[in-house]
């Protein structure tokens, strides 16, 4: 997975380096005439110098770190925030709707967190990391600092005071907050304003809701004792934890503790198999919730265990597996032997190569894609080898799993592969993004050729731009979005139907 990342990195960088040049180059062609389907509004003027570039996770928003002198001051979609004295980089935040934008700054000496341009109350300090939005993006939170005594701001009303605090969550239907707080030597958590029963300690960054919201699960300490605490109710004891998982449906529970020097994963409160370790972030659940699947360690060799039944040994699994198809009748991940690796479905492997990455389901669950390396890079699909590159990235599955397309890479050029044809060779390629609407799906991407991008969908050419900066992406099952600038000017450019 790094190789076909940094594959595709290099088109994000061509437009980051240019955003960084912006204010010294000049290319100095006219705006193009308006072109059917695509329109374009001005957002604002592109910074002259950046310190730093954040995307919205929907690929649809943009902000810019930027400064002069002694000043710093945040530019969302185009538009200048309030100066501050600093911004510390890591600070800046989009909600989960990309619609919303937040972050720390410093006044005066004094902790101050902006959300959607306006400026909150100073502070003597704001947590780090603790800004967290809700996943509609109505509803924010954080932490922070009034003398030594520590609260949180939820949707700008504070909460009591405390001596520490632990980050906010919420859940994902965004009416329920939760978070740690200690008054003394004793913790708890407080979940809608209530405070649950009081522990030695709380597991730092280990709230997690299920998905329907109903449910809130948590780390505790008391004395020696570890153990889950689900809706206030303690489960199991033992000597270390780690990932808590709730199944999609939230029915069901997971979690992986340590006992003895052992490890094993409890489900719905019975263990498995013990092992000498297993592997952080695999845990998972099918879509429906009916089967769980996990790496485990097992001295020094590696495997894959399904509804508690163990798979055949590796050397090692490949980290982000094992993953279910959507309709959770497959299981697959990458095993490693010796210097090869080959993915194993369902329990069946398929063929040695020297590397793998990108693997994806179709959204039907027919079919599984992934790229391949021996010696050169090619697609796999259901089994059968593409053409070879010197580069893949950005594999993509139209919505009704009957087109697939890749971005690769041929010397130093940059093409679409889609249904296995090869389209025309650019100097670089965005992502690329599929809708479908009228039983037709529609692919787009953007493309750079001598020094200029554009944007294509169906095969239609749209205006053309000094930089892609985000998208293009789908904004709804008919249209496409992306960022773009042209003469130091910002524009978010729409293509519909």
């Amino acid at each position: 997975m790094t190789h076909i990342k940094k594959q595709l990195n290099i088109s994000f960088l061509h437009a980051a380096a240019i955003v960084l040049l912006i204010a010294a180059i000049s290319y100095g062609m006219s705006k193009p005439g308006k072109l059917k389907h695509f329109s374009e509004v001005k957002l604002g003027p592109a910074p002259d110098s950046v310190a730093s570039v954040v995307r919205g996770p929907d690929q649809r928003h943009i902000a810019f770190l930027t400064g002069t002198g002694a000043k710093r001051w945040v530019i969302f979609d185009g538009k200048p925030d309030p100066h501050f004295d600093d911004i510390p980089k890591n600070s800046i935040i989009f909600s989960p709707d990309g619609a919303h934008l937040a972050y720390a700054a410093k006044k005066d000496k004094k902790a101050i967190v902006v959300i959607d341009n306006t400026p909150g109350p100073p502070y003597d300090d704001v947590a780090g990391g603790s800004i967290v939005f809700s996943p509609d993006g109505k509803r924010s939170a954080y932490g922070a600092a009034k003398g030594n005594k520590w609260l949180v701001v939820i949707d700008g009303k504070e909460s009591p005071e405390y001596d520490n605090i632990d980050s906010p969550v919420f859940g994902p239907d965004g009416k329920h907050v939760a978070y740690g707080a200690a008054t003394g030597n004793k913790w708890t958590v407080v979940l809608d304003g209530s405070p649950g029963p009081e522990y030695d300690g709380i597991g730092r960054g280990t709230l997690v809701f299920s998905p329907d919201s109903e449910k809130l699960a948590y780390v505790a300490f008391e004395g020696e004792k570890n153990f889950i605490v689900v809706n206030n109710k303690p489960q199991g004891e033992f000597d270390a934890y780690s990932t808590i998982v709730f199944s999609p449906e939230s029915g069901r529970v997971g979690f992986t503790g340590l006992k003895d020097n052992k490890w094993v994963v409890v489900i719905d409160g019975v263990s498995g198999p013990q092992y000498d370790g297993i592997k952080k972030g695999s845990l998972t659940f099918s879509p429906d919730g009916g089967h769980f699947a996990y790496a485990a360690v097992n001295g020094n060799k590696q495997l894959v265990i399904l509804d508690g039944k163990p798979g055949p040994e590796y050397d090692s699994i490949k980290k982000g597996f094992p993953v279910f198809s959507p309709d959770g009748s497959r299981l697959a991940y990458v095993a490693v032997k010796g210097n090869k690796q080959s993915v194993v479905i369902n329990g069946k492997e398929e063929p040695e190569y020297d590397a793998i990455a990108g693997l994806v389901f179709s959204p039907d669950s027919l079919h599984l894609v992934y790229a391949a390396q021996h010696g050169n890079w090619f697609i796999v699909i259901d089994g059968q080898t593409g053409p070879k590159y010197d580069g893949i990235a950005a594999i993509e599955l139209s919505p009704d799993s009957k087109t697939w397309a890749y971005i690769a890479r041929k010397g130093d050029k940059w093409l679409v592969i889609v249904n296995g044809i090869a389209g025309q060779e650019y100097d670089g390629i965005t992502n690329i993004a599929f809708s479908h609407s009228n039983n037709k799906n529609l692919l787009a991407y953007g493309a750079q050729k001598n020094g200029k991008w554009s944007v294509f969908v169906d095969g239609q050419p749209g205006p053309l731009y000094d930089g892609i900066l985000c998208g293009p992406v789908v904004s709804d099952k008919n249209s496409f979005e992306l960022i773009a600038f042209r003469d130091k000017m910002l524009y978010r450019v729409k293509w519909m139907p």
